[in-house]
């Protein structure tokens, strides 16, 4: 119903010159989706890391929440953050199983390579899904983990 606004304007969080106005941005988009009646899921991986970021930096800077909630008490709007940052391809990931169930084509005889491009990756590699079933657990399991749930064999891009 509402605009939202990209609030990845200088890639990190903590390094903005205006912390408040960017943090209220990220507050304000959570606050139109609750309204709206969404759950966001964040494409962009710049965009997630930011509002990674964000959030701790609302959790731990008791000034800057209560900057951000006189910006929020003016515009009329809900103080909303999530109390976790989900990106589409965690879910996509989690539900690989269940996307398969629903497939209607063979993707047996297909053979695929990954490389996981910028949205796949995370700011904080703690945030990324690894699992040591795919490569070791040296490469995200993000889009390898959907081939292989699909049925299509997932070769070493090397």
């Amino acid at each position: 119903k509402d605009q939202s606004s990209c609030t990845a304007w200088n890639y990190y969080a903590s390094s903005t010159s205006n912390s408040a106005a960017q943090a209220a941005i990220a507050v304000r988009n959570f606050a139109q989706a609750k309204l709206d009646g969404y759950f966001p899921l964040i494409h962009c991986g710049t965009s997630f890391g930011h509002y990674k970021e964000t959030r701790e930096e609302i959790i731990h800077h008791p000034e800057l929440r209560d900057q951000v909630r006189r910006i929020m008490d003016r515009l009329k709007m809900p103080f909303v953050f999530p109390e976790e940052i989900v990106h589409y391809s965690e879910w996509i990931h989690a539900m690989r199983h269940r996307i398969a169930e629903r497939q209607t084509l063979d993707f047996s005889n297909i053979v695929s390579t990954v490389h996981p491009a910028c949205h796949y990756h995370k700011l904080v590699v703690e945030d990324a899904i690894y699992d040591r079933e795919l490569y070791d657990g040296q490469r995200t399991a993000i889009v390898t983990g959907l081939v292989e749930a699909l049925g299509a064999k997932a070769a070493d891009y090397s």
